[in-house]
């Protein structure tokens, strides 16, 4: 079942600071590393501000694990890491679209914004069982 946690800037900010410590760097040196920039960086770290997709993208390519970074849940290292490169076409696009998206989604009450993650997950589940569905229609096809 889905469960979804929002959590507080400052709690994110606070797991922000333990990765950039745990890679032994400054915030000077992991602005430098990510490409966020400094004063964005300690806005972040503060819990000023929640960092949206770009922002994101770019600690992802750090090696820490979004989904703990947002959450606190799972481990805090990526078991992988995708190359820009190994991102759909179709999901760069999305990504651009993600601090949109995410910003609308704050302006919501809570039992709405539930509403509207939950809808888009069962969309996107119903969306990958049809296309698995469809990928397997396929090849029985062609052991035919």
């Amino acid at each position: 079942m889905f469960r979804l946690i929002f959590m507080k800037p400052e709690q994110i900010g606070s797991r922000l600071k333990i990765w950039r410590k745990h890679l032994g760097f400054t915030q000077s040196k992991f602005a430098d590393v990510s490409g966020v920039h400094i004063g964005v960086l300690k806005k972040y770290e503060r819990g000023v501000n929640v960092p949206g997709g770009e922002a994101l993208g770019a600690f992802s390519s750090t090696g820490v694990n979004i989904n703990w970074l947002l959450t606190g849940e799972g481990d805090m290292i990526a078991t992988t890491q995708q190359n820009e490169s190994d991102i759909p076409h179709d999901l760069q696009e999305f990504e651009n679209n993600f601090d949109e998206l995410f910003e609308t989604l704050l302006t919501l009450d809570e039992p709405r914004r539930k509403q509207a993650i939950n809808e888009m997950v069962i969309r996107v589940k119903e969306a990958a069982r049809m296309n698995e569905m469809e990928r397997k229609l396929i090849e029985l096809e062609k052991e035919k």
